[in-house]
């Protein structure tokens, strides 16, 4: 599940819906698809949100959870000049490896680093930063770290001895969403758009995020690592469920969007599903 960091009724539900589940099937572990506490992250590793949008939502949920990076785990974007105008756009990565050093504080968050893997049972999971990858192209550090994953995740696929390889990460390649496919996302929201046309120095110190927001290296990461490597890759972002046709450009992969873990949006999009729903879960 996917976009989980409100501290609502909604997360709460929803919490309570996996402990019945797991209680009557068992339960080994749980992954959490980014957006993990809204609206910009954590400030330290012990910012009052971690206890009031992850401890206590999953209080009676005792096995790890397993997490990535979303954009709004990432923070802002200079928000020391701009206060909390970019909140959610993904440009602070520092905020980023607080998610990654409370792991040594929780009994259960489980982030050992921003990019990792693991294996259980039969399947291999490996955790991706599509924020960086969303980033590549304005922040030399995020660049560094996307180029790094693409070349170091193939690799390890197609070395893993394991029945099934399973990729999460934040950001869909295809979805019906408000969001889309990547390198066709919805761009900049109009309010955030209007505040970059009236202040005159920003156009020139936001130049060219107009199109990196459009996931076009999402596009690349996911190209690169999942197609041709992976069995199933998961994703939140879009606030709802979809497990989507496979995509001709990526064979062999099956889609799932999993970002209703607090809240929900409409779907609408083009692409084909075997399953949809916009309610919570």
């Amino acid at each position: 599940m996917g976009d989980v960091g409100e501290g609502n009724e909604n997360q709460y539900e929803v919490s309570e819906a996996i402990e019945n589940r797991c209680a009557a099937d068992g339960c080994d572990f749980a992954i959490l698809l980014g957006d993990n506490v809204y609206d910009a992250g954590v400030s330290s590793i012990v910012d009052n949100q971690w206890e009031e949008k992850f401890e206590a939502p999953y209080a009676n949920l005792d096995f790890p959870f397993y997490a990535v990076l979303g954009n709004h785990d990432n923070g802002g974007l200079f928000s020391d000049i701009f206060g909390d105008t970019f909140d959610g756009a993904g440009g602070e990565f520092e905020k980023g490896d607080i998610q990654v050093a409370y792991t040594d504080v929780s009994s259960k968050w489980t982030m050992p680093a921003r990019t990792y893997d693991f294996v259980s049972g039969p399947a291999h999971f490996f955790a991706l930063d599509t924020n960086d990858m969303m980033w590549a192209e304005y922040f030399d550090e995020a660049d560094d770290r996307a180029n790094a994953q693409m070349n170091e995740f193939p690799g390890l696929m197609d070395a893993s001895e394991s029945t099934w390889k399973i990729v999460m990460g934040h950001h869909p390649y295809i979805s019906n969403g408000a969001h889309g496919n990547a390198g066709e996302y919805e761009g900049l929201d109009e309010d955030v758009m209007e505040v970059v046309t009236e202040i005159p120095f920003l156009g020139d110190l936001l130049e060219g995020i107009g199109e990196i927001v459009l996931g076009e290296g999402v596009k690349e990461g996911i190209e690169t690592i999942v197609c041709g490597h992976a069995d199933l890759y998961l994703s939140g972002h879009d606030h709802n469920r979809q497990w989507l046709a496979p995509h001709p450009q990526c064979p062999g992969v099956q889609f799932v969007v999993s970002g209703a873990g607090a809240k929900t949006k409409d779907l609408g999009g083009p692409n084909p599903t075997i399953y949809e729903d916009a309610s919570i879960g």
